[in-house]
C-alpha cells in the first residue's frame, strides 16, 4: 500500500507518494527526528482505496472507495530546503519513518456519507473544522489527478491537506482529530 498526497510546490500542484513505512497508527506518539530542528504539520482528510483503477474519470471516483478518515503529515522542512538546494529529491524529508498519523477509525461512506461529514481538529489552542459538502469535489479531483500517474491498489490512501499549522511543532504540542463529534486521532509530539 501506498500514500498519494497532492502537495503546493512552488505554486504548482504536485502528486506526492510515501512509502507505507510511513504510516503511524494507533494513535501513537510522533517522535521528532533527530535530523530535522524544524518540523511542520498539516492535518488533512483522506480516502481509503478498495478497487483497483487507473485513469480514473472525476464522476467515478466515488466508485473506487468506501471509507475515510483524518491524517496529520509531518514534514521536514529544513531538509527539503537542504535537498531543494542541491537540486535533490525531497522524498527523505516527506516520507520518513512515522511521518504520517493516521485516524484509528474510519468512517465509512454508506452509513456515513463523505459530503454529511464534520472535520474538526485542535492544535494545543487553534481549532480546525471543515465539512465533507465543502471538500468532496476536491478530493474527488484529487483522486482522479492522482490516478494518471500512479495506479491506485486496494489499501491506498489518498491525502487532501485540509489545514497548515503555522510554524515548527514543538515537544509537548497535542493534536486531536474527530468526525461527527466522535474522535478518531489523537497525536502527542515528543
Amino acid at each position: 500500500m501506498k500514500i498519494v498526497a497532492i502537495e503546493e510546490s512552488f505554486n504548482n500542484s504536485v502528486c506526492v507518494c510515501y512509502p507505507d513505512s510511513s504510516l503511524l497508527r494507533n494513535n501513537d506518539d510522533f517522535y521528532i527526528p533527530n535530523f530535522s530542528s524544524h518540523i511542520q504539520a498539516t492535518i488533512g482528510v483522506y480516502i481509503s482505496i478498495h478497487k483497483i483503477g487507473k485513469h480514473i474519470d472525476t464522476q467515478f471516483i466515488h466508485r473506487y472507495y468506501k471509507s475515510y478518515g483524518l491524517a496529520i503529515n509531518f514534514v521536514a522542512t529544513d531538509v527539503i530546503q537542504q535537498l531543494h538546494n542541491k537540486h535533490l529529491s525531497t522524498d527523505m524529508a516527506r516520507g520518513f519513518d512515522h511521518s504520517f498519523a493516521v485516524s484509528t477509525h474510519v468512517f465509512s461512506k454508506d452509513s456515513h456519507p463523505f459530503e454529511k461529514a464534520h472535520f474538526e481538529c485542535t492544535y494545543n489552542t487553534m481549532h480546525f473544522e471543515s465539512k465533507g459538502a465543502q471538500i468532496i469535489d476536491k478530493i474527488h479531483a484529487i483522486c482522479a489527478e492522482c490516478s494518471q500517474y500512479y495506479t491506485l491498489k486496494i489499501g491506498d490512501i489518498v491525502f487532501l491537506p485540509l489545514w497548515n499549522i503555522p510554524g515548527k511543532i514543538n515537544i509537548g504540542d497535542l493534536f486531536n482529530a474527530s468526525i461527527n463529534t466522535q474522535y478518531v486521532l489523537h497525536c502527542s509530539v515528543k
